[in-house]
């Protein structure tokens, strides 16, 4: 879903993994080792994110969204609410014209359900 949230912003790139134990794909401590950013749909979800993964989290921005965890996989309203309440955390410049791959942030975006993560492995 976080690929498909941030498809449309210059220099943020993501993808899709999750917390729940039959994720399709998992969050590794890699992803989170890589990340600017980190958000979290719930703060369930934060507190899953430091106990499983607490050293991987020293440094890094963990930003809750408040979005209830209830949602269908790509359900619109989810898309739009995780869209409008990360987008004041993102950067607002895009990339330079000329570093078209060069990312302005990396950003995670984890949930608790198996298809409704994102993480960025990224190749930077």
């Amino acid at each position: 879903m976080a690929e498909r949230v941030f498809a449309g912003r210059p220099g943020v790139e993501t993808a899709s993994a999750g917390l729940a134990p039959d994720a399709e794909e998992p969050v590794t401590p890699d992803h989170l080792d890589q990340a600017d950013l980190i958000f979290v749909m719930e703060r369930a979800h934060r507190a899953k994110l430091q106990r499983r993964f607490g050293p991987h989290l020293k440094g890094r921005r963990v930003i809750c969204l408040d979005i209830p965890d209830d949602y269908d996989f790509m359900q619109p309203e989810l898309m739009g609410a995780a869209g409008e309440r990360a987008a004041p955390f993102l950067p607002r410049q895009p990339a330079g014209p000329g570093e078209p791959g060069r990312p302005v942030a990396r950003c995670v975006a984890a949930a608790g359900g198996a298809a409704s993560a994102g993480a960025c492995p990224w190749n930077a």
